[in-house]
């Protein structure tokens, strides 16, 4: 069988309502134009048209790009060919460190269809790069979707201090897994298909000081908490959510 053609896709924002044959103009932000330059798309090109509002994604044919914005010919809405074959809902929350492991948090996470990020202030924390995770953040998202061809539009939160966190956060997570080398025993995570909301928690290179970890005892509940680890080697921030986040959506996938 043929490999199928690898179609680009850009984004845009918007309350728009699309249908097939429609010809619309969109305006596209800097990014977006920079990268129609790149591919050098042209007219006749095929295109995704990925509406980060509604998680919706058409295949679309240009007709024309202007200095900022894109003609397009709507040929189909091809939504359903995107959609996750499971359930499982994973968000993460990082603690600030260096701009390049933010980077690579975001990017890597965003490969694992983690659905949202909440990047929080600890103790060790870098606060010299919420700058950069403000004004990039977003960008990498969008620049690893563009590769790995997923649907869902993580959503970044705007950075919050450990402990500004609060009980009520928590209640919408039905599973919390905290990244430890050395956890308790007792509270080793082990799947179950009960698990679908889950909340997974990566702490700084350094990990997560004594202050924090107390914090976190105090406002997590109890019955919801859980601990991950494969050996008591201690795997880099960067590389962290990767890892867990694959091996937790694959445990609860593969469940009988």
């Amino acid at each position: 069988m043929p490999r199928e053609k690898f179609t680009p896709r850009i984004f845009i924002e918007g309350d728009f309502c699309f249908s097939k044959n429609q010809i619309t103009s969109i305006k596209l932000d800097e990014v977006e134009l920079q990268f129609l330059k790149v591919i050098r798309a042209k007219p006749d090109d095929l295109i995704e048209l990925h509406l980060i509002t509604k998680n919706q994604i058409f295949l679309t044919q240009i007709v024309f790009i202007k200095k900022s914005s894109i003609e397009v010919k709507i040929i189909d809405d091809i939504t359903e060919k995107f959609i996750p074959k499971n359930n499982i809902k994973i968000s993460l929350m990082f603690s600030i460190g260096e701009k390049e492991t933010i980077r690579d948090i975001l990017d890597y996470s965003t490969q694992t269809d983690i659905i949202e990020f909440f990047p929080i202030l600890t103790e060790f924390s870098k606060e010299y790069s919420l700058k950069f995770l403000q004004k990039k953040g977003k960008t990498i998202i969008k620049e690893s979707i563009r590769q790995n061809k997923r649907l869902y539009f993580p959503h970044l939160n705007n950075p919050k201090e450990i402990k500004k966190l609060s009980p009520e956060f928590f209640s919408s997570f039905d599973t919390i897994i905290i990244a430890d080398p050395n956890p308790p025993e007792e509270k080793l995570f082990k799947p179950k298909k009960k698990f679908k909301n889950i909340l997974l928690i990566i702490g700084p290179e350094s990990g997560f000081s004594q202050k924090d970890i107390e914090i976190f005892s105090n406002i997590i509940p109890k019955d919801k908490l859980f601990y991950l680890t494969f050996s008591k080697t201690i795997i880099r921030s960067k590389i962290a959510p990767i890892v867990f986040s694959s091996f937790i959506l694959g445990s609860l996938f593969y469940l009988d």
